[in-house]
């Protein structure tokens, strides 16, 4: 894991224009339940990466990928209502990260025991249970 000082920065090149829509989930539900629920959402979109800004009614999470293509901003305080979701670039991140969360319940919750990971010669695979039930691919 990056320490803070060390953590690579991504340059964005997102264009100007953004989408927007309400969210169809309460951020706090997806982000706010531990470090379980984070690593099964992170298997599924790995290079996305999120901070939150302000505090209070103002709290927001920002999700960036790696590429710098693609920018999210949901607002916590009103997420059901028009607009408190902003998407810039080819991907709505938002809706990428709560499908994974979707799923994480889905699968009941697993615990992070239940997943594995296997490397070969063609890559690295992570699964669920068994190798054969592939996660994220």
């Amino acid at each position: 894991m990056w320490i803070r000082s060390e953590r690579p920065t991504v340059d964005l090149k997102v264009p100007d224009v953004s989408t927007s829509r309400r969210s169809p989930i309460d951020p706090g539900q997806v982000l706010g339940l531990g470090h379980l629920q984070d690593f099964a959402i992170g298997l599924q979109v790995p290079d996305v990466s999120y901070s939150h800004r302000g505090e209070g009614d103002s709290l927001r999470v920002q999700f960036v990928d790696e590429a710098g293509t693609s920018a999210t901003v949901i607002r916590y305080g009103d997420w059901w209502e028009e607009g408190a979701v902003r998407s810039w670039g080819p991907r709505d991140l938002w809706a990428e990260v709560t499908a994974a969360y979707t799923w994480y319940e889905l699968q009941g919750r697993p615990h992070i025991t239940r997943f594995g990971i296997t490397v070969d010669g063609d890559g690295q695979y992570a699964w669920l249970d068994e190798p054969r039930r592939l996660v994220g691919s």
